[in-house]
């Protein structure tokens, strides 16, 4: 569990998560109870869920068009059902052991924030010509796209800002660390400049605050300290180039679409989400199946004939191959209405036994849903391996009553 925390935020080649994997899966199949298995599984509300999903997709071979792209995304996905299984009908871990695991991860994306950043400014002085402290060229890591990674940063300052505010370090050097990790991170969701990571991270932020000081019942902290996030999130995201340029790009494109303006561009995701609905509009209770999801998709972008301009030329959406660039609709026009229904309910459920789960597992759903709705996560390694690890620890571990104790000791729940 800590080395794949560790790694997840780099994801080297030469130091796989995959490794993290098996080792969890191997100390699971050494422990494993059948009895104490089937009792979780049965109690375990949210891997019903996740499982039912890998399920649909799996049948789905029996109508899908593409079984070579199946078989691949099958693989790719194999870790959101196993990782929920090994600790959702494991015993339940300790609040200490989460905390290692998590500061791990928050930690390691803050080391992996000044990474990029120190080969974001060499490639840089190499090449002043381009900007590589902004937006794609900033994530120079191959498995890992802006979106992921500013997602992994939201998520990180919040871990961080928990344990802050929870343990008060005294220590000078602590303070000065966890100071230094949280304006890495939040200087990486700037430099990212991922629209709606900026969002989300305004969001958690005020989540964060309103949770935080409503349970100290500090009503008027609560609203200055809001009235301070919101400040100054938005106040840095209109000053900082990087966001600045997104946001005034946000703009453009917007009354484009309002069609008030004819001197720019919108953005691709309103042609790919009306195709997007004339694909689930094929068979909407069923779906097109994993694999000829994204090839139904991209046979109607052939017939859209707006141009966008990239570099020195202009192009059509028919160039190249899309996915849905939203989670949910991904997953409706694949696996149909029940396999929409699994994936919200996998998200609900913990928000419908409200105060079951820890804040970060909250915290960790929201983050996720939100970049759920202008990325295809699920699609990608970098969005499969974090959704399986946190909700796999903090939903599917955290739902179990069986006692963090030796599991020689194992009773049955009451």
């Amino acid at each position: 569990m800590i080395y794949f925390a560790a790694v997840l935020p780099f994801q080297f080649r030469a130091l796989s998560p995959t490794i993290g994997i098996i080792g969890i899966l191997l100390g699971w199949l050494i422990s494993f109870r059948p009895k104490q298995a089937l009792l979780c599984f049965k109690k375990n509300v949210p891997l019903w869920f996740v499982s039912g999903l890998y399920l649909l997709g799996a049948l789905s071979y029996f109508y899908t068009e593409d079984k070579d792209t199946w078989g691949r995304l099958m693989v790719l996905k194999m870790p959101t059902l196993l990782l929920p299984l090994a600790l959702g009908t494991s015993a339940k871990f300790g609040q200490k052991h989460y905390k290692h695991w998590l500061l791990t991860f928050a930690f390691s994306t803050a080391l992996s924030c000044l990474v990029l950043f120190s080969i974001g400014l060499y490639r840089q002085a190499l090449d002043p010509s381009q900007n590589y402290l902004y937006h794609q060229n900033f994530v120079a890591y191959h498995l890992i796209a802006v979106h992921y990674f500013t997602m992994y940063c939201s998520f990180a300052f919040i871990i961080l800002l928990y344990y802050y505010l929870k343990a008060r370090p005294k220590a000078f050097g602590k303070k000065v660390i966890f100071f230094l990790s949280l304006s890495a991170l939040a200087a990486a969701i700037y430099v990212g400049a991922a629209r709606m990571q900026i969002v989300t991270f305004l969001l958690i932020s005020i989540i964060f605050i309103t949770w935080y000081f409503g349970n100290k019942k500090s009503w008027k902290k609560l609203l200055i300290y809001q009235m301070i996030a919101l400040g100054g999130i938005v106040g840095l995201a209109l000053i900082i180039p990087g966001s600045q340029k997104r946001i005034i790009e946000t703009y453009r494109e917007w009354m484009v679409y309002e069609g008030k303006s004819d001197d720019y561009q919108t953005n691709h995701r309103v042609f790919i989400w009306r195709d997007a609905m004339k694909v689930i509009e094929q068979n909407p209770l069923q779906g097109v199946g994993l694999g000829s999801a994204d090839n139904e998709l991209n046979e109607y972008l052939k017939l859209e004939t707006a141009k966008f301009w990239r570099g020195n030329r202009p192009y059509t959406l028919g160039e190249t191959n899309y996915n849905y660039h939203n989670t949910y609709l991904q997953h409706w026009a694949a696996l149909g209405i029940l396999g929409l229904t699994f994936l919200v309910m996998a998200f609900l459920w913990p928000f419908i036994k409200m105060g079951k789960y820890s804040f970060l597992g909250y915290a960790m759903l929201f983050i996720l849903g939100t970049s759920f709705i202008t990325e295809s996560m699920l699609e990608r390694q970098a969005g499969t391996l974090f959704f399986a690890y946190f909700f796999a620890m903090l939903i599917a571990n955290a739902n179990n009553s069986f006692r963090p104790s030796a599991l020689s000791d194992y009773k049955k729940p009451a």
